[in-house]
C-alpha cells in the first residue's frame, strides 16, 4: 500500500473492475485531488462521488463527467448528445450494447449538477438511473489526476 502525505491528495486502490472498466481495472491505483475547484471540472474528468443511494454498498463511486451544469443531454442507441451535438467517447466500453440505459430522453442538467457515467456502460450505476440522478457539486469528493 502506498501512503501519500501531501495535503489535498490521496491514493486509492480500485477494488472492483465493474463500472469504470477498462479505464480502471481491479488492482489499479489512482491519485485523487480531494475537494477540487468545481469550476475547473471538465467533461471527461474522472471523479469520486458520494453515493447517496442504496443501489450499491459502495460509499464512494468512481465516474466520468459527461454533462456539465446547464447543458442538455440525450442518449440514443448508446450515443450521447450534448447540446444536440454528438459526443465522441473513445473510453466508452460496451459488452452487449443492450443496456436498459441505451436511451435517455433529452434532459436539462441543473445548475451546480453534473451528469456522470461509468465507462463500462452496460455495468454502471450512474446518472442514467433516476435513483442516482445528476450529481450535486457538494457530493463530488475528488478528481482523479493520475492512474497507476
Amino acid at each position: 500500500m502506498i501512503v501519500l502525505f501531501i495535503s489535498g491528495l490521496r491514493m486509492y486502490n480500485m477494488h472492483s473492475n465493474a463500472s469504470m472498466f477498462p479505464t480502471l481495472k481491479k488492482g489499479d491505483y489512482f491519485l485523487v485531488k480531494l475537494h477540487p475547484d468545481i469550476r475547473g471540472l471538465q467533461r471527461g474528468d474522472i471523479i469520486l462521488v458520494r453515493n447517496h443511494t442504496d443501489l450499491t454498498e459502495l460509499a464512494v463511486l468512481t465516474k466520468r463527467i459527461i454533462g456539465l451544469p446547464n447543458e442538455t443531454i440525450r442518449i440514443s442507441n448508446d450515443s450521447v448528445f450534448i447540446m444536440h451535438a454528438f459526443l465522441p467517447e473513445s473510453y466508452a466500453y460496451f459488452e452487449t450494447h443492450n443496456s436498459p440505459y441505451s436511451r435517455l430522453e433529452q434532459q436539462q442538467i441543473a445548475r451546480d449538477h453534473f451528469f456522470v457515467m461509468g465507462d463500462n456502460r452496460d455495468n454502471s450505476i450512474d446518472s442514467r438511473d433516476q435513483r442516482l440522478g445528476t450529481i450535486d457539486k457538494m457530493n463530488i469528493l475528488g478528481k482523479v489526476i493520475r492512474i497507476f
